[in-house]
Parts: C-alpha cells; sequence; structure tokens
C-alpha cells in the first residue's frame, strides 16, 4: 500500500502542474485536433514518470520518495528527474497550442508556481496539525492536500478571470520571462531538493521550508503578472505610436490639401466676379455660396489649429453638424504641433462620430479654447443617444479594443506630460470633455 502511494505521488504532482498551466493556456489559440493533443500527451507525460519510478525502484529497491533521505547521486537525480517533468508538461502545452514557445514558458512557469503553493502550503499545514490530531493517518493528510489544492487553485482560477488575462499575454520581455523561468526550476526544484532530503534538518526548519517555498512561490507568480501588465502597457504604447505616425500623415496631408483648396477658391471668387456681368445676381450667389464652403475662414492664431478646423468643419458641412468654435490659438504655442493636431483631432472626431446618429436637428459641436488665470481652459461639448460606461475616469470603447479606444488614452497622456487634468462627464444626454493646462505668463 505504501509503495502504491510513493508511486502516485510525482504523477499526482505532474497533473497538477498540467492543471495549473491549463488554467493559463487556456485563453491561448488551441492547436487543430487539440483534445487529442492534450489529452494524449498528458498521458505520455504520466506514463513516463510512472515507467522512471519503477525504473528507479527495480534498479536501485529504493522506494521513490519525495522528502526522504538521499545521498548526492539521488539528490541528482530527483533534480534532473523533477526537470524532465517539467519539460514534459511544458512540452504538451507547446504541443496543443498554438503560441510562441516564450509565452509557453511564462505559461510553464506560472503553472508550476500554483502547484508548488499549493504543495507548499500543504506541507505547512501538515506540519502544523499533525501534532493536533490523533491518530495522524493518510486520510487527515489527504484532506488537508484536497482542501490546500482547491483553495489555491480556485483563488488562481478566479483571479485570471478578473483580470482578463486572457489581453496580457503578448510576446515581449523574451529574456525576462526566460530567465524568471530558470528561476522557478532553481527554486521549485533545486533548492527544495537540496532542503527536503537533508534528514539532519531539525524541526523548524521543516517548518521554515516550506513557509519560504509559499512566499517564493507568490513572488515569482506576481512577477509574472507584473510582466503581463507591462507587456499590455507596450502594446499600447506601440499602438498609440503607430496612431501618432499616422496622425503625422493626415496632417500633412491635410496641410497640403487645404492649402491647394484655398488656392482654388480665391481663383475662383476673382472668376465669378467676372461672371457678374453674364448672368444673374441670384445665380452667381448661389455658386459663390458653394465655393465659400470650402474657403478657408478659421482663423484662430494656431496654424495647427486652422488647418484642423477646416478639415473638421469640411466633415461637419457634408453631415449637416453645426460647429460652433471660439478659439484663441495662441494660448497653445507651448505645445509640439503634433500633439495639439492629435489633441483636437480626436475629441473632434470622437464629437462628429456621436453626434453623427442623431436628428438632424440636434447636432451641434462646441469648441471652446480660453484662457483662465494662468490656465488654458479647453472645452468640447456635444449631445449623445445611448449609454456611455466608463474605466478609469475615460469612455470606454464599443469598437476593436486592440486598436480603437486609444485615442482618450493618448489625450489624457499628452494633457498629463504638460501637467494638466482631463475630465470627462456624461450626464443627460451631454457629454463634456474639459481640459486645464498650465500656460506661461505673459
Amino acid at each position: 500500500m505504501e509503495f502504491l502511494i510513493s508511486l502516485a505521488m510525482t504523477p499526482l504532482m505532474a497533473m497538477e502542474i498540467l492543471a495549473g498551466e491549463f488554467m493559463v493556456a487556456r485563453y491561448f489559440n488551441r492547436r487543430r485536433y487539440f483534445r487529442l493533443r492534450f489529452f494524449g500527451s498528458a498521458f505520455v507525460c504520466l506514463f513516463l514518470t510512472v515507467w522512471i519510478e519503477l525504473m528507479y525502484f527495480l534498479i536501485t529497491g529504493d522506494q521513490f520518495n519525495y522528502g526522504t533521505q538521499s545521498d548526492m547521486a539521488g539528490i541528482l537525480f530527483k533534480i534532473f528527474y523533477y526537470i524532465a517533468i517539467f519539460a514534459m508538461t511544458i512540452f504538451c502545452v507547446w504541443f496543443s497550442y498554438d503560441q510562441s514557445f516564450t509565452v509557453i514558458l511564462v505559461c510553464a512557469s506560472t503553472g508550476y508556481a500554483v502547484q508548488h503553493l499549493a504543495s507548499s502550503l500543504g506541507m505547512l499545514f501538515n506540519n502544523l496539525v499533525s501534532g493536533l490530531v490523533f491518530p495522524w493517518n493518510y486520510a487527515a493528510e489527504a484532506g488537508i492536500w484536497l482542501v490546500t489544492r482547491a483553495a489555491v487553485y480556485g483563488i488562481f482560477f478566479l483571479l485570471l478571470r478578473q483580470r482578463r488575462f486572457e489581453e496580457e499575454f503578448y510576446p515581449g520581455n523574451k529574456k525576462s520571462k526566460t530567465i524568471l523561468c530558470f528561476l522557478a526550476i532553481l527554486v521549485f526544484i533545486g533548492l527544495s531538493r537540496l532542503s527536503s532530503d537533508d534528514p539532519a534538518r531539525s524541526p523548524f526548519a521543516a517548518f521554515a521550508e516550506p513557509l519560504y517555498a509559499v512566499f517564493c512561490s507568490i513572488f515569482i507568480i506576481a512577477v509574472q503578472f507584473s510582466l503581463a501588465k507591462n507587456d499590455v502597457a507596450n502594446r499600447e504604447l506601440a499602438h498609440a505610436k503607430e496612431l501618432l505616425h499616422q496622425e503625422r500623415e493626415q496632417y500633412l496631408m491635410s496641410k497640403e490639401n487645404i492649402e491647394i483648396i484655398n488656392e482654388k477658391c480665391h481663383d475662383l471668387k476673382h472668376q465669378i466676379a467676372f461672371l457678374r456681368e453674364d448672368r444673374s445676381d441670384k445665380y452667381i450667389s448661389e455658386i459663390e455660396k458653394a465655393v465659400m464652403i470650402y474657403d478657408s475662414t478659421v482663423k484662430t492664431g494656431s496654424a495647427v489649429l486652422d488647418i484642423l478646423l477646416t478639415e473638421k468643419k469640411l466633415q461637419c458641412e457634408s453631415k449637416n453638424i453645426k460647429l460652433t468654435t471660439v478659439v484663441n490659438g495662441k494660448l497653445l504655442d507651448f505645445m509640439e504641433e503634433m500633439e495639439v493636431y492629435s489633441l483636437f483631432g480626436n475629441a473632434l472626431s470622437n464629437a462628429i462620430e456621436s453626434v453623427s446618429t442623431l436628428p438632424q436637428e440636434e447636432r451641434h459641436i462646441a469648441l471652446k479654447v480660453r484662457r483662465t488665470g494662468d490656465m488654458c481652459s479647453i472645452h468640447v461639448e456635444n449631445p449623445y443617444a445611448g449609454e456611455i460606461r466608463f474605466s478609469e475616469d475615460l469612455p470606454e470603447t464599443t469598437r476593436d479594443r486592440n486598436w480603437h479606444g486609444f485615442g482618450m488614452k493618448s489625450m489624457n497622456r499628452i494633457v498629463t506630460s504638460y501637467g494638466g487634468v482631463m475630465t470627462v462627464t456624461a450626464e443627460n444626454g451631454k457629454f463634456s470633455l474639459d481640459i486645464l493646462m498650465p500656460v506661461e505668463r505673459e
């Protein structure tokens, strides 16, 4: 009976590691014939684990027990044996899921950390409770095993769902993630083997070792989560840079187009003056009005803002949106040109998109830029329909999360870089964007 229990312990540990890895990997893209791949490779892993233990028993005549006395050769064999088990679980995940090997290492080391945390907590409670329960038997030990595993794996499962971990895996920081994987092997296998297989350790050491292992496991899981969060920030930064590049290209194109339109409008106004001799004033007035729509009449004192507002004015005219502007563009001289274009471009684009779905009589946008004391005050206001949800004080997007939604974050980042504050409110059908940024005294 004791031999069968000893034989089942290591395969059971492999199953626990696979369970922890699967909890993370379930967000990955699955390969074709996933069930056959995963359960087939898991079966091979468990079979090899049992076969190696049987070979160990047949060759040495000793049972393969965790934490029993071993000489240096036995300790080294156990270290390489547990490394082999870990490698086989990594292969199971790689064989079953379509992900980069770096991400697979993150998944494997995180799953191993969860297993080691549950195992160390189980040993810690065993050491604490064994002296209080009489008689101490396998049933009591199995009860603690079940409770600790259920608690650790349940909390980890809820933590993954709460953090939406599927959005946080990104194939970056390859060097850090690889080093962390080897650190997990060193802590979970190397150090634990050298300490647990020492028969001369004191009772206090037998209590301190699992406690130390618990903290190490929590630390490695926390670092993995931190790396994942950093990956999200890097991905958002890369997308923001791409959007900024696109905005710059759009700005240069808009500037060129507006200059061409203004030049053509100037020539057309002169030509209309000559046509008045042969056509009625009413007919000429209609032509002139149509031409004036494309005439750049927006003069704010900021060349960048003039180009942007002219462009947005054309969009509003085509969608029957009334755009009202009271803007002192000279207040924005302290800002970089592209940041002015990005800030106001995103704000007005969001407003135009919002009011475009409203009835024609409700389509209006107000933009004000003025000085309030030593602050530059920017206010954008427009009506909206439906419900707007907020996340971290910013509106949530209803479009593709991979790209759309960076506009507000980019705006907030720009305002914060100048020591300003951006607030967004949506109440009673009115959406308001308010920005305050300090400006230098004249």
